[in-house]
């Protein structure tokens, strides 16, 4: 083996090693599923309730979570939106969501319209917070990014309680999955996750006893 080979390979082993240990510490510091965990989920600027409603529903039976919706949305940070892309910095969003209730017995998801993105990528469909207990997902890229596209309110609400499903495994321990139909398998297209279903695969099932 050359020199350059086993110094690139020591930089894979590293990177490998070094993403092992955050994921085990972002697993020890996850979200506990209790009886008592409570899902509060959050408008981030204008959302249609009933989408609200429907995803919070959706992820309490998942989980089995004490589901609350806000009673007023929360603003857009002004200070989140690129001035070029035109989006806004995922993290700005889930900033302004962290309670002043810090129990790791609440889950704090919110939902915006607003389209966002992570470093990096050219959108996402959703974010959490690792460790942390605060996630969000956008409805932005979950329709027809087409002219003249059109989707379903309830094909709508099914695509964005599967990211919110996902998002909030998370928070709770969950890393993706290669069951092709379990929540947390990994989507980075709407046909992708259109394929998956909303419900968690045996072997994430036990991952949260």
């Amino acid at each position: 083996m050359s020199w350059s080979n086993r110094h690139v390979r020591g930089i894979v082993l590293t990177l490998v090693f070094s993403t092992m240990a955050v994921m085990q510490y972002a697993h020890s510091q996850r979200v506990r599923l209790g009886d008592t965990t409570r899902l509060l989920v959050v408008p981030v600027g204008d959302v249609d309730r009933r989408l609200v409603v429907a995803v919070a529903q959706e992820v309490a039976r998942a989980y089995g979570m004490l589901p609350q919706i806000a009673t007023t949305s929360t603003a857009l940070p002004p200070g989140g939106l690129h001035p070029v892309r035109g989006q806004y910095l995922a993290s700005t969003l889930r900033a302004c969501l962290r309670p002043d209730d810090r129990s790791s017995e609440v889950i704090v998801l919110g939902i915006t319209e607003a389209d966002i993105y992570a470093p990096g990528l050219n959108f996402v469909f959703g974010e959490a917070d690792l460790p942390g207990n605060t996630a969000v997902l956008s409805l932005a890229h979950l329709r027809p990014t087409t002219p003249g596209g059109h989707i379903s309110y309830s094909h709508l609400a099914e695509r964005a309680a599967k990211v919110a499903v996902h998002e909030v495994g998370h928070l709770l321990g969950l890393e993706h999955c290669r069951d092709e139909r379990c929540v947390m398998q990994f989507a980075n297209s709407a046909s992708a996750l259109d394929a998956t279903s909303c419900e968690l695969c045996p072997a994430c099932q036990r991952e949260l006893r």
